[in-house]
C-alpha cells in the first residue's frame, strides 16, 4: 500500500488551516458562537500528521530525506517567529508585570525554549496557579506537543517505513488506537494530563498521518467527493459551535472534529465543489499562510491586555484588540519568518542556523533563569510594599505546605497521615479547620491567632470543595470530593481530643451554578444528576456536615465567606503601572458594595440563621473589611487580596480580630 502523493503544495490545506486558527483565536477572544472553537488546535494536529508524513515518506521514497535538512526546516519555520513572542512579552513584562507574574514568565521561557512547556503547563495546572489568562506564553503547550512528535516520527519512519510500509502503518495504527484509548480514560480520571501531554494528544497527529496511507480511488460521481466534503466541513464546525468548556475534552468528543479534518485532507484537490472553492478563496489561502503567526501572537495580545487594563467589556476593544493582532501577525510573517525561512533569500541564506536558533534559544534560558533566580527583579517598581505582598502570598513556602491534599489520595488521612497542625505545637490540637481554599488563605491568621491564645488546631483543606458530607462536584474526578470530606469526618470521629471544628468555604458558590454538585448516592448510581440542584445541595451537604459533627458531641464554628473582587487583583497591579506610564486612570470601584454582599451571600446566610443552636457559632469574617458601604482591598500599603476572592497573607493577618473568637473557651 502507497501513500497518496503529498509532497506538493494544496491550496485547500491552508484554506483548512483558516478553519482551524480562527476559531481559536475567537474562542479565546471570548465570541460565544465559538464556544468550542478550541478544537482549532486539535485541527491543527491532523493537518501537521499528515503534512509531515506525506513530505518525509515522499522523500523517503525519492532516497532524498536527510534528518539534519528536516529538522533545519522545522527550525526556520518555528524558531524566528517564537523568538520574536518571548522578546515581546519579555519587554511588556519588565515594566508591567508584578514579581510573580515575571518569574512565572521567566518559568515558561525556559519550558518553551526546550520545547517542553505542555509539561510546565500541566504542573502548573492546579487551582493556586497563575490564571491562564496572565500566562502569555500558555498557548506554546501546543508547539511543544508537535516539536516532542517531530523529534521521534521521522526516526521512526526512516528505520521502519524504510524497510516495511505495510509495519509502519500497523504501528502507526496500533499507536493510534491505544493513544485514543488512554486520551479517552483520561478526560474523565486525569483530564490535566490528558490536555497537556504528548500520550494522549499523539492519536491526532496519527489520524493525519494514516490519511497519507489511504488507496487513491477515483470516484465515479462528483457528489461522493461533495458529500465528503461537506460532512467533514460540519464536523468541524459542529465542535466549534456547539461544544462548550463543559465538555470532557479531549476524549470521545475529539474525535468530532479530527475525524472531519481527516476527511477533508482525504478528499483535498478532488474536483471544484463548493467546498474546495471556498477553501481556495484567496483570503482563506492568506490566513491560513499566516496562521502560524496568528496562533503565537494572539494569545500574547489578549493575555497582556487583560493584565494591564482588565478584561475587556467593549465590542470595540475586541475588535481593535483582533486588528492588532492580525496587523502584528501580517508583519512577523512577512519581514521575519518568511526571510529566515526560505534557504535563497537575505537572511535565509545563513548556513548552519541551527547553531545560531541553540545559541538565541539557550538566551533565553538564561534569561529565565536570571528572572526566576533574582525573584522577579523587585527594584523594578516603586510600589514595592503592594507587590512584595502580594507574591508572599503566592510564594510562600508555608501556605504552599498547606496544599498538601491537593494531590494526595483523601484516605490517606484514615491511613494515618495527619492533617497539617499550626498553633502552639507545644499543646495537643483541639480544633480541626476544614473547608475549600479559602480555610487554607485564611492560614496565617489563624496562625496568629492560635498561638497567641497557646492553642493548636489541625487543618485539612482541598480547593473546590468545601466541607459538605456526602455530595460531589459534578465534574469531579471520581468521587473525590465525597472521599476527602468523609476522610476528615472519620479523622475528627477517631480523635476524641478535637473539641471544635472550624468550617471554612467560599459558600455563596456553593449556591449558584458555577459549582453544580450532586448527591454521592446519585452519582453512583449513574454519574448525572439532572438539572443544577445547587442552593438545595449545599443546604443537604452542610445539614449532613452539621448533624454529623453534633452527634459526636463537638462545638462548630461556621466561618462566613469573604468578599470578593470584581477583578482580579493583578488587574489592580496592570492598572497601576499603566497609570505610571500612560496616566489612564486606575479604577477605585474594585470592591463590591455590602448590600451587593449581603445580597450575593443570601441564600449561605440565610441557610446559617437556620442553625439556632448554642453548640454552633457563627464567625462574621467580613466585618473588618467593611469601610462605610463597602469593603476594602488596601490597607497600609498592603493588598488585602491575593486573586480575586482569596485574602492575601496580609489579608488574613488583618481580619485576624474576627478570627478570635474562634478559639474561645
Amino acid at each position: 500500500m502507497h501513500p497518496r502523493k503529498t509532497n506538493t503544495y494544496y491550496a485547500e490545506i491552508d484554506g483548512l488551516r483558516t478553519i482551524a486558527i480562527l476559531p481559536v483565536v475567537l474562542y479565546h477572544f471570548k465570541q460565544g458562537l465559538f464556544s468550542g472553537g478550541y478544537v482549532g488546535v486539535d485541527v491543527f494536529f491532523v493537518i501537521s500528521g499528515f503534512v509531515i508524513t506525506g513530505f518525509i515518506v515522499s522523500e523517503i521514497d525519492s532516497h532524498r530525506f536527510s534528518l539534519s535538512a528536516f529538522y533545519e526546516r522545522r527550525m526556520r519555520r518555528i524558531f524566528p517567529g517564537l523568538f520574536t513572542i518571548f522578546l515581546f512579552c519579555l519587554a511588556i513584562g519588565i515594566f508591567f508585570f508584578d514579581f510573580n507574574s515575571f518569574v512565572e514568565l521567566g518559568n515558561s521561557l525556559i519550558a518553551s525554549s526546550m520545547f517542553v512547556s505542555n509539561i510546565y503547563f500541566w504542573q502548573q495546572s492546579g487551582y493556586f496557579e497563575m490564571p491562564a489568562v496572565f500566562m502569555p506564553l500558555l498557548h506554546t503547550w501546543s508547539l511543544a506537543i508537535e516539536e516532542q512528535f517531530y523529534i521521534f516520527f521521522p526516526l521512526f519512519l526512516l528505520i521502519v517505513y524504510r524497510r516495511s510500509r505495510a509495519g509502519a502503518i500497523y504501528m502507526m495504527t496500533l499507536a493510534f488506537l491505544v493513544s485514543l484509548g488512554v486520551c479517552i480514560y483520561g478526560a474523565y480520571y486525569f483530564p490535566s494530563a490528558s490536555f497537556y501531554l504528548l500520550p494522549t494528544r499523539i492519536w491526532e497527529l496519527m489520524a493525519g498521518a494514516l490519511v497519507c496511507f489511504i488507496p487513491i480511488k477515483n470516484f465515479s460521481s462528483r457528489y461522493i467527493v461533495t458529500f465528503g466534503q461537506l460532512a467533514g466541513t460540519s464536523m468541524i464546525l459542529a465542535s466549534v459551535i456547539l461544544f462548550t468548556d463543559e465538555v470532557r475534552f479531549p476524549g470521545f468528543a475529539a474525535l468530532l472534529p479530527v475525524m472531519g479534518t481527516g476527511i477533508l485532507l482525504y478528499f483535498r484537490n478532488e474536483g471544484t465543489s463548493a467546498v474546495n472553492k471556498v477553501l481556495r478563496l484567496k483570503v482563506f489561502v492568506f490566513i491560513g499562510r499566516i496562521s502560524y503567526s496568528l496562533y503565537l501572537w494572539h494569545w500574547p495580545v489578549f493575555s497582556l491586555f487583560n493584565y494591564i487594563f482588565g478584561s475587556p467589556v467593549h465590542a470595540g476593544t475586541y475588535i481593535a484588540l483582533l486588528s492588532i493582532t492580525f496587523g502584528m501577525a501580517v508583519l512577523s510573517w512577512k519581514y521575519i519568518e518568511q526571510p529566515l525561512r526560505n534557504p535563497r533569500k537575505n537572511w535565509g541564506r545563513v548556513r548552519r542556523p541551527y547553531i545560531y536558533f541553540a545559541v538565541i534559544a539557550l538566551l533565553f534560558v538564561g534569561a529565565g533563569l536570571l528572572i526566576r533566580s533574582r525573584n522577579g527583579f523587585p527594584g523594578r517598581f516603586t510600589e514595592n510594599n503592594y507587590l512584595l505582598e502580594h507574591n508572599a502570598n503566592i510564594a510562600d513556602t508555608i501556605y504552599q505546605k498547606l496544599a498538601l491534599y491537593q494531590d494526595v489520595k483523601a484516605t490517606s488521612i484514615n491511613d494515618g497521615d495527619l492533617p497539617y497542625k499550626f498553633g502552639d505545637l507545644s499543646v495537643q490540637p483541639a480544633f480541626m479547620v476544614w473547608g475549600d481554599s479559602h480555610a487554607r488563605a485564611l492560614y496565617f491568621g489563624l496562625d496568629s491567632i492560635a498561638k497567641k491564645r497557646r492553642v493548636s488546631a489541625y487543618i485539612a483543606s482541598l480547593s473546590s470543595r468545601g466541607p459538605l458530607l456526602n455530595v460531589n462536584m459534578k465534574h469531579d474526578n471520581g468521587n473525590k470530593m465525597s472521599d476527602f470530606n468523609s476522610s476528615v469526618f472519620n479523622f475528627i470521629k477517631k480523635h476524641k481530643e478535637i473539641k471544635t471544628v472550624v468550617l471554612i468555604a467560599r459558600w455563596r458558590g456553593y449556591t449558584s451554578t458555577e459549582y453544580e454538585i450532586k448527591t454521592a448516592d446519585s452519582l453512583s448510581k449513574n454519574g448525572t444528576q439532572p438539572g443544577p440542584r445547587t442552593g438545595g445541595l449545599l443546604e443537604e451537604g452542610l445539614n449532613n456536615t452539621i448533624r454529623g459533627i453534633l452527634a459526636l458531641n463537638r462545638k462548630i464554628v461556621i466561618v462566613s465567606n469573604v468578599p470578593e473582587l470584581k477583578y482580579d487583583i493583578r488587574n489592580v497591579i496592570g492598572k497601576m503601572r499603566a497609570n505610571y506610564f500612560f496616566g489612564t486612570p486606575v479604577n477605585d470601584d474594585v470592591t463590591m458594595t455590602t448590600k451587593a454582599y449581603y445580597e450575593m451571600c443570601n441564600e449561605s446566610f440565610r441557610l446559617f440563621s437556620n442553625f439556632n443552636n448554642p453548640m454552633i457559632k457563627i464567625v462574621h469574617v467580613e466585618v473588618p473589611l467593611i469601610l462605610e458601604d463597602h469593603f476594602v482591598y488596601v490597607a497600609n500599603d498592603h493588598f488585602l487580596y491575593g486573586d480575586q476572592n482569596h485574602l492575601s497573607r496580609y489579608g488574613s493577618l488583618y481580619v485576624a480580630a474576627a478570627l478570635n473568637s474562634i478559639f474561645e473557651n
